[in-house]
């Protein structure tokens, strides 16, 4: 019962975090909503080892904010699931049947032949939940930032709301 309790403490103070770093980005509601939009697209990708190093790259490209779109590969937690329903989906797309995983492979020719496999409706499947949850994190970070910028500006006495 304890690891359970523990398991999720180590949750919740990671999604505080993460809260919490997101509420402090500094920037125009639509520079920060642009880098989360980045993140949030590469962390839905399955090319897992190189999310970070993408995410940066293509916010340092396109002058984004980086801090934001390292945030937003942070869907990456939710990968198992993510890719679950992608490949399922890019299977369906491609008109194959999903296939039923054997933990015992013994030959590494067996394995490539199951990567291609995997690997093409899994890519296939992510392409519409990518694009689905980056319009949707960019929607949502945009009206956060944009109700942030007015509570800062009531508290510290000014009148404007911003346009950005």
């Amino acid at each position: 019962m304890k690891k359970k309790k523990r398991y999720k403490s180590l949750i919740a103070r990671k999604l505080r975090y993460f809260y919490l770093r997101f509420l402090r980005l500094k920037g125009a509601p639509h520079y920060i909503a642009r880098g989360m939009a980045i993140g949030i697209f590469i962390g839905m990708t399955p090319t897992i080892p190189f999310h970070t190093v993408t995410a940066l790259f293509i916010a340092f490209i396109f002058k984004q904010h980086k801090l934001a779109s390292f945030l937003g590969i942070q869907v990456g937690l939710f990968a198992p699931v993510i890719y679950l329903a992608s490949y399922k989906l890019g299977a369906y797309i491609l008109g194959t049947k999903p296939l039923h995983f054997n933990a015992n492979l013994t030959s590494i020719t067996e394995i490539y032949k199951l990567g291609y496999d995997i690997l093409l409706p899994l890519f296939v499947g992510n392409i519409p939940y990518a694009f689905a949850a980056t319009i949707a994190g960019y929607l949502i970070t945009l009206k956060i930032m944009k109700v942030k910028v007015v509570i800062n500006n009531k508290i510290s006495g000014k009148n404007l709301v911003s346009k950005t």
